[in-house]
Order: structure tokens, then C-alpha cells, then sequence
């Protein structure tokens, strides 16, 4: 049986090429942690296409889901249509 998460957060990095984790996200999801809950951290979001992003939701969401987030903190600084062979566009 698939394990399936309290809360799953999907984050970015800063800016392409400098790969770096956001240290907001994770530290939410230490905190979550310690208080019980499990938690998936999806890094690098930018690099997911949508068929990828609707396969980890499938796995990862359950009966026992109870929130899905998103970090939008360094989505202002894309370049809008932004296409290079990590960022994926369908």
C-alpha cells in the first residue's frame, strides 16, 4: 500500500542555475513533524511537468491529506514562458 501524507508542501529555489532549498517550506515542515504530522517536501518545483506534478499528487495525497501548499515566495522572479532543459512548460 502507498503511503499517502498529512501535508505536502512543493517549493522552489531561488533562481536557476544556483539549486538551493527554501528554508521557509522545510522549516514549516520540521515543525509540522515534531507536532505529528507526516509531511512530503517536493523541491525544485519549477522542474515538475504537469503529468509529473498529477503522478506525485495521486501517490502522495490520501484519506488522511489535509492540506496541499505551495510556496510561491520566488514565482514573481520567473521569466514568464521561461523555457531551458530544467523548466518545463507541459
Amino acid at each position: 500500500m502507498a503511503t499517502t501524507f498529512d501535508v505536502i508542501l512543493f517549493t522552489d529555489t531561488t533562481n536557476y542555475p544556483q539549486w538551493t532549498r527554501g528554508y521557509g517550506t522545510h522549516r514549516l515542515a520540521s515543525h509540522l513533524r515534531q507536532h505529528g504530522f507526516s509531511v512530503l517536501v517536493v523541491d525544485f518545483s519549477i522542474a515538475l511537468t504537469y503529468s509529473l506534478f498529477t503522478r506525485i499528487c495521486d501517490l502522495a495525497i490520501g484519506d488522511n491529506t489535509q492540506m496541499v501548499g505551495f510556496s510561491t515566495t520566488w514565482w514573481p522572479y520567473r521569466v514568464p514562458f521561461q523555457k531551458n532543459e530544467i523548466v518545463n512548460l507541459t
